[in-house]
């Protein structure tokens, strides 16, 4: 999976290692797809993927992580087209649900996984107020361990949020965080000034900022917005993920109008950032920044979309410092290609991507190749259990010794780090929500999911 690589003091830059397979289609009449996410929506252990497009919500379930999935599986229809979506435990009892917003009837709203194994409720309404609701997104934004709804609306230039009432997902009326100052088209959630709770960063597609608002209490009252210096016009998106390995939040993001890839270090902990840091500025309608560590080397690497030429691109993390290698396409050729995420969809440890071609209307991925012929790891040797989890993680291998483990958050973010680890790791402390366990076994890594109850 990896190639051990040799620096001569910086003067010689490897490239990144992992290398991707052609492109495989996953479905090929999808009208106008718009966003994908994945999760383990039937709770088999393999990650299925979720797609909104034209007036219509659908999934596609992971036959059996060989990269073939079912046709597709009908959520909804009627609800208009819809920008966004979130996969999350809402209700608190262990399976994953879906968010989903409509931007043309600007409705937010969820569907409950009504038995764990991707039968779905009708849709349970959270608002229809806000004009033209478009990213949507879960977190606990007031600390009492349950998931809450995060939303941006475009055309009220509005970020706001709902509180999961009982953590059954019961959701309360809106909180306004902040409206008319261009703050509508793009929201996350994270701790920037390491104070344990979870503040806000958000854009406006066209806007000259990003804009941060620090939760002032841990119970959901934020601040007014805080400029982070030297964002600039245009950014489409963003991830709030630890880029230089220092314990903090970083901001990785795409500039859609200046063709730019760039990242912000968080220079303190504290949320104050440095000027930009550019990475490219040859993406042309660079769009959806995600990342991953594709090359499996401990750091996060990036991953984007260029609607102008049509591409899926990503750039290795060099040092785990934020020294970002050249650009790679992944794919190119096609009409808008759209988004682009990291899923491991074969169960082999590392991140494939699946991305959506708008105008051509498919659904595709591209699988990380092994590179070097290192004999792959049985990985059903290794037994992760319970999962979900709520206090203690049992963790071993009747077959391979597990050297390391480390546990990060969905945001990038290192929780526990054990050398030469008990079979019982305590977990009590970490939040509820979606973890990802890497295990070190000699030279490779295995990355597993795990809910945190």
């Amino acid at each position: 999976m990896k190639q051990i690589l040799t620096y001569f003091f910086l003067l010689c830059i490897s490239l990144a290692q992992a290398q991707f397979g052609n492109r495989i289609i996953i479905e090929e009449d999808i009208l106008t797809p718009r966003y994908i996410s994945s999760g383990d929506l039937n709770s088999d252990g393999f990650t299925d993927i979720i797609v909104s497009y034209s007036h219509k919500f659908v999934w596609f379930e992971n036959l059996a992580g060989t990269g073939d999935f079912s046709s597709e599986n009908v959520i909804n229809t009627g609800h208009g087209q819809s920008f966004s979506n979130a996969v999350a435990d809402l209700d608190g009892d262990g399976d994953l649900d879906l968010l989903f917003t409509s931007f043309d009837d600007s409705l937010v709203y969820w569907y409950e996984n009504l038995d764990g194994l991707a039968s779905f409720s009708s849709p349970r309404l959270i608002d229809n107020t806000l004009y033209a609701a478009d990213d949507v997104s879960a977190f606990d934004l007031d600390g009492d361990g349950d998931l809450d709804v995060l939303v941006t609306s475009d055309y009220d230039d509005t970020v706001s949020w709902f509180e999961n009432l009982d953590g059954e997902g019961d959701f309360g009326e809106v909180n306004v965080i902040n409206q008319g100052q261009n703050n509508g088209r793009f929201s996350r959630a994270g701790d920037l000034d390491g104070d344990g709770d979870l503040d806000i960063v958000t854009t406006n597609f066209g806007n000259t900022t990003l804009n941060w608002f620090e939760n002032l209490d841990g119970l959901g009252n934020f601040s007014i917005p805080k400029v982070i210096h030297g964002a600039d016009q245009s950014t489409h998106s963003f991830d709030l993920v630890d880029l230089d390995n220092d314990g903090d939040l970083d901001i990785a993001a795409v500039t859609n109008g200046r063709d730019r890839v760039q990242w912000f270090e968080n220079i303190d902990g504290l949320g104050n950032f440095s000027d930009i840091i550019v990475i490219t500025e040859d993406a042309p309608g660079s769009r959806n920044m995600r990342t991953a560590d594709f090359d499996l080397d401990g750091d996060l690497d990036l991953l984007y979309s260029t609607s102008l030429e049509s591409a899926f691109s990503w750039h290795s993390n060099l040092d785990g410092l934020g020294t970002f290698g050249p650009r790679i396409i992944i794919d190119e050729g096609g009409m808008f290609h759209r988004q682009a995420i990291p899923v491991d969809l074969d169960n082999d440890g590392d991140k494939d991507v699946v991305g959506i071609i708008q105008n051509n209307n498919i659904l595709v991925y591209y699988e990380n190749l092994t590179i070097l012929g290192v004999p792959e790891l049985d990985t059903s040797q290794i037994i992760i259990t319970p999962n979900p989890v709520a206090a203690t993680l049992h963790i071993y291998s009747p077959k391979f010794v597990i050297d390391a483990i480390q546990i990060r958050d969905i945001q990038g973010k290192l929780w526990l780090v054990k050398n030469e680890p008990p079979k019982d790791i305590n977990v009590s402390n970490l939040s509820s929500g979606v973890f990802f366990v890497t295990l070190s076994v000699g030279s490779q890594q295995i990355i597993k999911q795990i809910i945190k109850k």
